[in-house]
């Protein structure tokens, strides 16, 4: 059997390749990815804060969580698994952030 080689690649575009996310529990992220969650959710928090007015109620930030989710499905192809330790990370760093700048509204006034 003939295989022209050169032609095999020649239409191999890399661009539009399947990527596979890895499925991963919290405790398999490093502590870079986890301080990219962590300023994720902090921007998040901070820009609903300068859009709205107000502080994140509770369903906008389970909502704010699934967004996190899906942004580090789509930029570094990883499917985070919802477990406790995530839970627990986010509900932390929300409270930080929301705290923080609770405390800097209270320094401009």
């Amino acid at each position: 059997m003939y295989y022209d080689d050169e032609s095999v690649f020649d239409d191999a575009d890399v661009d539009n390749m399947p990527v596979f996310s890895e499925s991963r529990r919290f405790s398999r992220l490093d502590s870079y990815e986890k301080m990219l969650l962590r300023d994720y959710i902090r921007s998040c928090i901070r820009e609903h804060r300068e859009y709205s007015g107000r502080f994140p109620t509770e369903n906008e930030l389970v909502e704010i969580r699934k967004r996190a989710i899906s942004v580090l499905e789509d930029e570094w192809h990883i499917t985070l698994k919802n477990d406790k330790q995530w839970r627990q990370f986010f509900q932390d760093n929300a409270k930080a952030a929301i705290a923080k700048l609770q405390k800097e509204t209270e320094g401009n006034e």
